[in-house]
């Protein structure tokens, strides 16, 4: 996304788990904690990555109360200005069902992505994430999958699927043939 569009910043607003210090190796000395305090300028918490157009503002110290100053007027002052600077905004927040950081913050946004981890997220667990997404009126892009095993299937899986679709005639046949392949040792 950062070579496509002209300008992206990404926020670290996982204000109980920060990572985005780690991935791009910054301190997390300052960053949006710090600015919504008043302890940093904006220009202070915004940092250069090795892409001339990405830009982020890492989480900084962890602060007592993350869901009071996400929620904060001057957290929306904060998205208003960076929407001025920037194409593309992306927020990393909490999990939605751990705390309320992500739904204070959600209906301040263009759109939500949400992150399903494969195999392990359970869909009651999902439903409640998106009711809560509903009821504060947030704008829903989508979902992202994320952990999906893609080993798990392999070409036999592809291959399945694309005489399934693909050759509705012959499929029992070429399915057959293919399984004898493959069990075959030679």
């Amino acid at each position: 996304m950062a070579q496509s569009d002209p300008r992206v910043i990404l926020l670290d607003c996982d204000m109980r788990r920060p990572r985005l210090h780690h991935v791009f190796n910054f301190e997390r000395e300052k960053g949006i904690s710090s600015y919504l305090v008043g302890s940093n300028s904006l220009e202070e918490v915004i940092l250069r990555t090795q892409l001339d157009n990405l830009h982020v503002i890492p989480c900084g110290p962890i602060p007592p109360n993350p869901a009071e100053i996400l929620g904060s007027n001057k957290m929306r002052q904060l998205l208003d200005r960076l929407r001025q600077d920037y194409s593309r905004i992306v927020i990393d927040t909490p999990p939605l069902t751990a705390v309320t950081d992500s739904v204070v913050l959600a209906p301040h946004t263009d759109g939500v992505l949400l992150v399903i981890r494969a195999g392990e997220t359970p869909r009651p667990l999902i439903q409640n994430a998106l009711g809560q997404l509903h009821s504060v009126k947030a704008p829903i892009l989508g979902a992202v999958l994320n952990g999906v095993n893609t080993g798990r299937y392999g070409s036999y899986y592809y291959q399945y699927y694309y005489y399934y679709y693909g050759e509705d005639g012959d499929r029992k046949k070429k399915e057959t043939r293919r399984r004898k392949a493959q069990a075959s040792p030679y």
